[in-house]
Parts: C-alpha cells; structure tokens; sequence
C-alpha cells in the first residue's frame, strides 16, 4: 500500500492488498519473520495503523487488520517500543485508530490489534522485572526512557494522538519494574558497605538509576564511535536484536552472525564500569588494638585452626593421643572445650 510524501495524507491503495486477502493467515503466520530494524523509520505496524484519523478508514481492509495481528505477536519488545522519524510508537497508532473509528470496525479486528500489542509489551515488562542481571536491567532503563519519549511525541504529534490509555499504562508499568529492581540493587549496595549521598529511599534509588543511565550512555557512545569506524570501512559488529530482546536472534553488519565471545566482553566493559563508579576510596574500620572483644575473636580463630588440623592429624593418623591440647581450646572424648582470656 502506497503513501504519499506527507503521512496525514491519503493512502493510494494498490493491488498488493488484493494479494494479501488471498493468502491464508496460516501461511503468513508461518512465513513471517521480523526483518532487522533502521533508525527512525516505520516498521510493518507503523506503517500500516498510520494515519489513524476516521477519513482513511477505508484505507484499511480486514486482511490488513489480521496481518498486523500476526506481525504484533511476532515481535519482540525491540519492535513494539520502536519510534518512527516522528518519534511514535506502533502502540499510540493502534488505540488512536480504535478510538477513532470504533471497536466494530471488520469486526474488532483492530481492537484485537492494540489488545496484542499492549500484551506483548507488558509480558516484555513482566519478563525484564523478574530477572537479576545487569545486562537486562540496562535494557530495562533504555526502554522506559523510550516509552516516555513515545508518550511525549504522541502527545505533541501534529495529527491528535490524544487516546493513550493504553501505553500511559505500559509506560507506568515499566517504571515501577525499574524502581523495584533499582531499590533491590540499592539493597545489594548498602549490604556490601557502600554509602549513598542521600537518606530517603526514593533519592536513593534515583542514584542507583542515574549511576546506570551513565553506564548506559558509555555503552552507547562506543557504539557510536564503532558506527564511525564502519563507516570508515572498518567492519564493525552491532546490536539489531537479542534473546532477550527479540526472540533470540543476534545480527551483526553484513548479516554475519555475532560471536558469543565479542558480547560477552562488550557487557564485562559495562560491568567493569558499574565497580569503577561504585567503589569508595574511604579505609576500612580497623579494630582498636586493646578491644576485649577484638581480641577473643582474634583468639577464637587461632584456636579454631589449631583444633581443625589437630582433628586432621587425627584422620590421617587414627593411632595418635585422643586428647590433644592446644593454646586456649582442648578436645577429649569428641569435646571441644575452649578458653577465652580477657585482659
């Protein structure tokens, strides 16, 4: 289906829509595989919901309707929070053109739409929220970030994208995943000693998400900076997809796939950077010499290592003393006995 230069526009309709109704959705399920994305530009979704205004309506056909089904299922959550050159996502254009045109157009085959795609991205947040690693929860923040500038843009669109129920809750759920992983992650950071320039829970867990977003933005600038390489005709590996992204597909330039190894390292780089920004320089707290209490625990792991190689000896040579004294602890007849001294 073709469009003209300016998207609010009338669609001209072409025969490919023709072709498309005479193919069974069985075979469009089974042939469909999602193709790598390009920056700024539609994808199959974008493409066909927009415009969404009631005037093209009828630019629109049931088989359409059943194709974008079968593409939303598809997808993963790298396609669904895709922003077109206007900065919108699929998602704004699917429940926009509901609202507009009603929920019995080609028999709520369009409210099936936006049903599937708001489902894929919520199972996308149920996913991210669940799990413990750096790598996701870096994907995590990007991808709030890139719901809420999809929110921005669809209410600052010029066609009136004002019907947004259903990503402002996307977007709300997403962001509650985030701030439950960073207070888990603050958690971590306080149990292993490291301190927070801010008391209050919720500043503290903007710490966390700012220290990440740094980390994030590192990543990207590498990114960048290869991109420049390869343009220079170095050949460069990048990112389209990943198993946790899109369904376990991994493309690299050219269409060579990416070597396990070169992942792995790029993500150690970014948790090499998360220790470089959390690590304090403040000495330990050292034990006052004449501490009683330092001193008996001094002793008792004197003794406890004196008592577990005695009992070694005894394993390795059952015909030696059964009773055996060592300094402040004794052992008879399997009976630990110990001495403690206080000064």
């Amino acid at each position: 289906r073709g469009k003209k230069r300016h998207r609010v526009s009338s669609s001209s309709t072409s025969g490919n829509r023709n072709l498309l109704g005479k193919v069974p959705l069985t075979v469009l399920e089974s042939c469909f595989v999602p193709s790598p994305l390009v920056s700024g530009s539609d994808n199959i979704l974008q493409y066909i919901l927009e415009p969404v205004s009631i005037r093209h309506a009828t630019d629109k056909r049931a088989e359409e309707a059943l194709l974008c089904q079968v593409v939303a299922q598809r997808y993963g959550l790298v396609d669904h929070i895709h922003r077109n050159d206007e900065g919108v996502c699929a998602l704004s254009y699917a429940e926009q053109f509901v609202h507009n045109t009603g929920p019995s157009l080609h028999s709520g085959a369009w409210v099936r739409v936006r049903d599937i795609i708001t489902e894929r991205m919520l199972d996308g947040c149920h996913d991210l929220g669940k799990r413990a690693d750096d790598e996701s929860f870096l994907f995590l923040t990007h991808v709030v970030q890139e719901l809420r500038g999809a929110l921005e843009s669809a209410d600052s669109y010029d066609e009136n994208l004002s019907e947004q129920s259903h990503l402002r809750h996307v977007v709300a759920s997403f962001a509650a995943a985030e701030a439950e992983r960073a207070n888990s992650i603050r958690m971590q950071w306080l149990a292993r000693g490291w301190r927070f320039e801010h008391r209050s829970l919720a500043q503290q867990i903007t710490e966390v998400l700012q220290h990440y977003r740094s980390v994030r933005a590192q990543w990207d600038a590498g990114n960048m900076r290869r991109g420049r390489e390869a343009s220079r005709g170095v050949q460069v590996f990048h990112f389209t997809s990943s198993s946790l992204f899109n369904g376990g597909q991994i493309m690299s330039q050219g269409g060579e796939a990416l070597d396990e190894e070169r992942q792995a390292a790029g993500w150690m780089q970014a948790a090499d950077a998360v220790t470089e920004h959390i690590v304090h320089s403040e000495p330990a707290a050292m034990p006052h010499a004449n501490d009683a209490g330092y001193r008996a625990a001094r002793r008792q792991l004197i003794v406890d290592e004196e008592w577990a190689q005695s009992r070694q000896r005894q394993i390795n040579d059952p015909g030696c003393d059964e009773l055996r004294a060592t300094e402040g602890g004794l052992e008879q007849d399997g009976i630990r006995l110990h001495i403690l001294e206080f000064s």
